[in-house]
């Protein structure tokens, strides 16, 4: 799968992964932390890693989301 791809699919599940429920905070670092989802789609990080699938689509990024002040974040997985 192409950068390209995998970063569209990653974005793609963080926009399905905005209105679903969430048992995730920030560690202490600020990074985010714990698991988000609803149907067929979740986003799981710790303060090193995420994964996030979308039905049997998936992606990982390996370091730390940081949300900006905003709380949005970009990053590469």
């Amino acid at each position: 799968m192409g950068h390209d791809l995998r970063s569209a699919t990653l974005m793609a599940g963080v926009v399905l992964l905005a209105g679903c429920s969430s048992k995730g905070v920030l560690a202490p670092d600020g990074s985010l932390a714990g698991n988000w989802g609803g149907n067929n789609a979740a986003l799981m990080a710790d303060d090193t890693s995420a994964h996030v699938h979308i039905a049997c689509t998936y992606g990982n990024v390996h370091h730390s989301i940081v949300p900006g002040a905003d709380g949005k974040f970009d990053v590469t997985g």
